[in-house]
């Protein structure tokens, strides 16, 4: 796991090269129209439809993009909607329960996928398909199937996918500072992961595209980390969530984790700020994680790539082997009936 976890920024490039190699852009069109685009997706393929969609805000070129992680299509996707499905296994019964309702609606999807039904289907209906390598843990393949997912709702796909590679180049060089063992505080995976041990994680972004990084954290810390972790987003929790703090308590106090990203100073950083005061005021454990590099794509990048470290490292220090997921084996044999 921590080796696929290094290979992240190399992912982004491979995909990139086999995206221009297929020359993929999902819909098939030059350019994505200003029209609402539609992704079905669970899981880690899911995350990388909803991360592809923080990309784009994080490179400033925000589009309308809905990700559903279930079985149903919204009844405004039509024949005419952009679209896609994505399952890494290809197996996933959600996605291929969307894949069939989208095709049924006259509309033709774009797949990503490592295989499976999902595949053999998308092809024979004679929809566009982006493969991936397989034997992956579909969470460890997320630069694989990030890249064909942005590249298919972006507008100015030329110019992102340059932003994307150019990014990818500067997150790899922070990547082996780490590789090497030289950690740098705060930006330190070793020393996070060894305080998110054994503790109820409340992971915040600082903005929008943070936001969906926040929740990848989540869900790192609980498939890797094998613990419960929640998320949220400044500025809507400073409206609810803050004020249950002071009774979420419990005998081992939870660790915050912030997730800095956007302009010094602007109103979600003052959120956070104004947010540690009163964890202050509560005696709540916090850290805050500095985004690395200057562009917006790069510290969206390198919040992705810290969240996965850290929460390796953390199984390192709690003892518990990263890959085994054998509780949502076990429920998702149940919802097939096996």
């Amino acid at each position: 796991m921590t080796t696929w976890a290094y290979e992240f920024p190399a992912q982004i490039q491979s995909a990139l090269d086999q995206v221009e190699d297929l020359s993929w852009s999902g819909d098939g069109e030059a350019a994505r129209s200003s029209g609402p685009c539609f992704i079905a997706g669970m899981g880690g393929s899911g995350a990388a439809g909803r991360l592809a969609g923080a990309a784009l805000a994080a490179a400033e070129s925000e589009l309308p993009l809905w990700v559903q992680s279930d079985p149903s299509v919204p009844d405004w996707v039509s024949s005419s909607t952009p679209a896609g499905v994505m399952s890494y296994s290809g197996n996933t019964w959600e996605s291929l329960v969307a894949f069939e309702e989208l095709c049924r609606r006259g509309n033709r999807p774009w797949a990503v996928t490592s295989g499976g039904e999902l595949m053999r289907r998308a092809r024979a209906a004679g929809c566009p398909v982006f493969p991936v390598p397989e034997g992956y843990a579909p969470r460890a393949a997320l630069g694989w199937m990030l890249v064909p997912a942005f590249s298919a709702v972006a507008s100015d796909r030329a110019d992102l996918r340059t932003r994307l590679r150019s990014a990818a180049v500067e997150v790899s060089a922070e990547m082996e500072t780490w590789r090497s063992g030289r950690f740098e505080s705060p930006r330190d995976p070793d020393e996070v992961g060894r305080r998110l041990a054994g503790r109820v994680a409340w992971v915040y972004g600082s903005d929008g595209a943070m936001s969906a990084v926040a929740y990848r954290w989540k869900t790192q810390i609980e498939e890797n980390m094998k613990q419960f972790a929640v998320s949220g987003a400044f500025p809507e929790v400073a409206h609810n969530e803050i004020e249950g703090w002071a009774h979420g308590l419990s005998e081992t106090p939870p660790l915050v984790v912030l997730l800095e990203g956007g302009a010094p100073g602007d109103l979600r950083s003052k959120g956070i700020a104004a947010a540690r005061e009163e964890m202050d005021r509560l005696g709540l454990d916090s850290v805050v994680i500095p985004p690395f590099g200057q562009t917006p794509l790069v510290q969206f990048l390198s919040q992705i790539q810290f969240a996965d470290l850290a929460t390796l490292q953390g199984a390192l220090h709690r003892g518990v082997d990263p890959d085994p997921v054998d509780a949502l084996t076990r429920v998702k044999a149940r919802i097939r009936g096996d």
